[in-house]
């Protein structure tokens, strides 16, 4: 049990730190998008900088972060 936390820590720390805050933007709109009903991919210009590309699970750890202002 103790190596399988381990193991969870690591790998989330390792996410995290690589992880691209930029990025951020996308993931909270997919959330609210969600939560909204909405398409979680809307037709909109691929090329643009905050275009939600990634699994919808990723949208779904996000929707926590809707709940503050």
């Amino acid at each position: 049990m103790a190596i399988a936390l381990g193991w969870l820590g690591y790998t989330l720390a390792s996410w995290f730190l690589a992880w691209n805050p930029a990025d951020a933007g996308a993931y909270y709109g997919a959330a609210q998008r969600l939560l909204a009903g909405l398409p979680l991919y809307p037709a909109t210009n691929p090329e643009a900088h905050e275009v939600y590309r990634y699994a919808p699970w990723f949208a779904v750890l996000f929707i926590p972060l809707t709940l503050f202002p």
